[in-house]
């Protein structure tokens, strides 16, 4: 079995997670618009690829990042139909194979949830939501039972409020006894 613990910051310190269901992959991908030339003095003629790949970029930014949540598929052709272009997408997986989707084990979150409910108490158990985490991870779910789990390291009083991604990260020691405590008991 195998184990992989994250922090989270936005759950008090004796909080632990467990995902039950598969999180975001990452991929490499190209999308190519394609347009029709023409000349200046008839522009109703063109088919400008620029402008829609400016617009598609401007579109996808927003949409994706400001609009949706980011686990939600989006569709690049539209914005390039809308300006009459043709979009074609490559994943390149050839040159990038897909990183394989993070799928816990349905046994061991079950394991964890009920593990983690009797050391700390169901209401510091919670089930996260989907999280976009493309991770290595994955590769070991391919040849054994495993699960991803995260443990609650914030605590607002004391300053770490901090992803561990960022240069003002900080982390609550003290949180730690419990948790490891918690995480080796899931490991049992």
């Amino acid at each position: 079995m195998v184990l992989f613990v994250m922090l989270k910051l936005y759950s008090e310190c004796t909080l632990v997670l467990s995902y039950p269901e598969e999180l975001a992959a990452v991929c490499i991908f190209e999308a190519k618009i394609v347009g029709k030339d023409g000349h200046a003095a008839d522009p109703h003629t063109n088919v400008d690829p620029i402008l829609a790949a400016s617009f598609a970029i401007l579109a996808l930014q927003q949409l994706i990042s400001r609009e949706t949540d980011p686990l939600h598929s989006q569709v690049i052709e539209g914005q390039a139909a809308v300006h009459r272009c043709n979009a074609y997408i490559d994943m390149k997986e050839e040159d990038h194979p897909l990183l394989p989707i993070v799928v816990n084990d349905e046994k061991l979150h079950l394991h964890v949830q009920k593990v983690g409910k009797l050391l700390v108490g169901p209401q510091n158990v919670i089930v996260g939501e989907k999280m976009m985490a493309g991770e290595d991870f994955a590769y070991y779910q391919e040849l054994i039972p495993r699960v991803m789990l995260g443990i609650g390291i914030g605590n607002k009083e004391l300053g770490a409020v901090h992803s561990p991604h960022s240069p003002c990260f900080f982390l609550d020691e003290d949180v730690l006894p419990s948790n490891w405590c918690s995480i080796t008991h899931c490991s049992c």
